[in-house]
């Protein structure tokens, strides 16, 4: 029976702004099956906001890249990267987690 595979790939290390994108390379991806992205926001530095701090974390993937390059010279012959562009669209600066999804 096939099973879902969740793996965090990745955990931002500063903020993203409003309106700006972030991108990220993962080397290895699953081959043969279904990839699926999502980002999880965080807020970085709340510990010394103000009191009276309010924001909202709004995070949208943007295109997602799949390469397979082919070197039939190297041992394994197949190099695969996937590229994920992670989107501000919220008010606040946010970190993220990434998350990879797959069927397999």
């Amino acid at each position: 029976m096939a099973a879902i595979h969740i793996q965090k790939i990745h955990q931002s290390p500063t903020s993203v702004g409003p309106g700006k994108t972030a991108v990220f390379g993962w080397n290895n991806p699953p081959a043969g099956t279904v990839l699926s992205f999502f980002a999880n926001p965080f807020f970085l530095g709340t510990d010394t906001a103000s009191a009276n701090f309010a924001g909202a974390g709004s995070l949208q993937i943007g295109k997602v890249t799949y390469t397979d390059r082919l070197d039939k010279n190297a041992t394994p012959p197949h190099h695969r990267h996937v590229t994920v562009e992670v989107i501000n669209v919220g008010d606040t600066p946010v970190g993220y987690d990434l998350y990879m999804s797959w069927v397999a």
